[in-house]
């Protein structure tokens, strides 16, 4: 559960109870209450909005839950957040929280991948040109690490720019080559969203993959899209559930065998915003 898309340290408590509570019964709100010296009529109220838990209560809370100091930290901004009756620091507050929910908004807080850690210069080689991360994903192919005319034959890219590509891509250490053996060195590389490049990045190889999809058979591909109207707080969870997904997909990834090359990509953005 990803605690820092939710405003209430209420619901975030009760949400929590009741997802362990699926795995391990000892997690219920009377252990919870016992946890932190309290009634569980006491706790009940405090959960439905009738009263507020102190600070240490909440802090026995987070150690009962087994939170993290980030984790913890939060829900103690949420509860400073409910608790103030003063407009400025309710707003100073409110401020500070949504600093942290956009910090955990981030792709890079839900998968393994590596983010760059290549130059500047290398930054701009490798992502400027999307045929080199085309390439480098690739070469985990066996059949295209040893055959580079069947790489440039098979994504239909020429010869030329895939020697272009390993070129580039041995030059930042992100593969090894000797004579004719190739081997990768660095895998899995992700480009942060606060990236000065990525927007340019996003858009090129967005660009080659439409063209790469114009030319594919209708069964050979998955594509939706959708306008629809909603709320932000919908926005979020939508977002939040597909880091879920990609919690869930990365691993599978990571031990399946290489035999293709794929693309995906998810787009989720307000339309009346600029």
């Amino acid at each position: 559960m990803n605690i820092f898309s939710n405003l209430s340290y209420r619901e975030i408590i009760k949400k929590i109870i009741l997802e362990r509570k699926k795995i391990d019964s000892s997690y219920n709100f009377q252990s919870l209450a016992k946890a932190i010296r309290v009634q569980k009529t006491y706790l009940s109220n405090c959960l439905k909005g009738k009263a507020d838990l102190n600070f240490d209560q909440l802090y026995k809370v987070c150690e009962f839950l087994k939170l993290d100091s980030e984790q913890s930290q939060y829900l103690e901004l949420l509860l400073s957040y409910e608790r103030s009756g003063l407009k400025d620091r309710k707003e100073k507050l409110l401020s500070i929280i949504k600093s942290v929910q956009a910090k955990y908004e981030k792709t890079d807080q839900y998968i393994s991948a590596k983010k760059v850690t290549v130059d500047t210069d290398g930054i701009y080689h490798y992502y400027l040109d999307p045929i080199n991360q085309i390439v480098h994903a690739s070469l985990a192919i066996e059949r295209y690490r040893k055959n580079l005319q069947l790489l440039s034959k098979d994504i239909n890219i020429p010869v030329f720019r895939i020697m272009d590509s390993i070129a580039t891509l041995e030059k930042l250490g992100i593969i090894s080559k000797d004579g004719k053996e190739i081997k990768i060195i660095q895998d899995s590389l992700h480009l942060p969203s606060d990236s000065p490049i990525y927007k340019t990045w996003r858009n090129e190889l967005k660009n080659l993959s439409m063209q790469k999809l114009r030319n594919l058979k209708a069964e050979s591909s998955y594509s939706f899209a959708v306008v629809f109207t909603a709320t932000e707080d919908t926005r979020k969870f939508i977002q939040e559930k597909f880091f879920e997904f990609l919690k869930e997909i990365e691993p599978v990834a990571q031990k399946a065998e290489s035999e293709n090359a794929y693309y995906m990509n998810f787009d989720l953005f307000p339309w009346m915003e600029n």
